[in-house]
């Protein structure tokens, strides 16, 4: 799992600018054990490419699986939805606390299994 940097954020997100990504990339980082920031790195994230043009996202995601603590409830991670199950995307790991770049559908292949996603 790739984590937040410049470099994978244009690898995924390929319609966003250099300095888009840079600020978004030290910002996940900075936002992260932080549930405010991180709604807000998604909300960033989503407006930068929906400004671009080139394709529209589907909003926030979550993914359910054991209850693990008092704010996210039963929610392990969240997801920018951009379409298909293996597109890569923005990955909030709440459990980890831990921004990725990679697809949802290969995260919730690989979740340990105290994750408890069926």
């Amino acid at each position: 799992m790739a984590r937040p940097t410049a470099r994978s954020l244009l690898d995924c997100f390929p319609e966003l600018n250099r300095e888009d990504a840079e600020v978004l990339a030290q910002y996940a980082r900075q936002a992260e054990g932080n549930s405010d920031a991180v709604d807000k790195v998604f909300e960033l994230l989503e407006e930068s490419i929906e400004d671009a043009g080139e394709y529209a996202t589907f909003g926030v995601e979550a993914i359910r699986g054991a209850w693990h603590d008092r704010y996210y409830g039963d929610i392990v991670a969240l997801y920018l939805n951009t379409g298909e199950t293996y597109n890569c995307t923005l990955i909030y790991d709440c459990v980890k606390e831990r921004f990725h770049v990679l697809d949802w559908g290969t995260f919730v292949e690989t979740a340990p299994k105290y994750y408890g996603i069926e």
